[in-house]
């Protein structure tokens, strides 16, 4: 049986420092078994990116991505601060995209519809 996502944890109230980072990689490998891990994901941020280093010192094996939201969000701040007037719809769109997200976030009925 292949389980693509195994779960999740709210660690909001952590110090999102590398080591912890990977300490919670590790016990997440740890329950899976080593040899069953074959990627982790995370964004691209640099705390995660020595999160990466330490998980890979031990366990050379795991392939690890960048989150594709996170690179396509920075992406899109990229595009946005781009003096090019044929790009100037993106700023509006992306504006418009992130209200929409504020929008969901701030009401738990969306939420519960999303």
């Amino acid at each position: 049986m292949v389980r693509p996502f195994i779960n999740g944890h709210d660690v909001s109230s952590k110090e999102k420092n590398a080591t912890n980072i990977a300490d919670f990689l590790f016990k997440v490998i740890e329950f899976v078994g080593p040899s069953n891990a074959i990627q982790a994901v995370t964004d691209n941020a640099t705390n995660c990116k020595a999160a990466r280093a330490i998980i890979q010192h031990k366990y050379s094996h795991i392939f690890w991505s960048g989150c594709l939201a996170h690179t396509l969000n920075l992406l899109m701040k990229d595009i946005v601060k781009c003096e090019d007037p044929t790009l100037l719809f993106v700023d509006e769109s992306y504006k418009r995209g992130k209200e929409v997200v504020k929008y969901i976030k701030n009401h738990s009925s969306c939420q519960y519809l999303f």
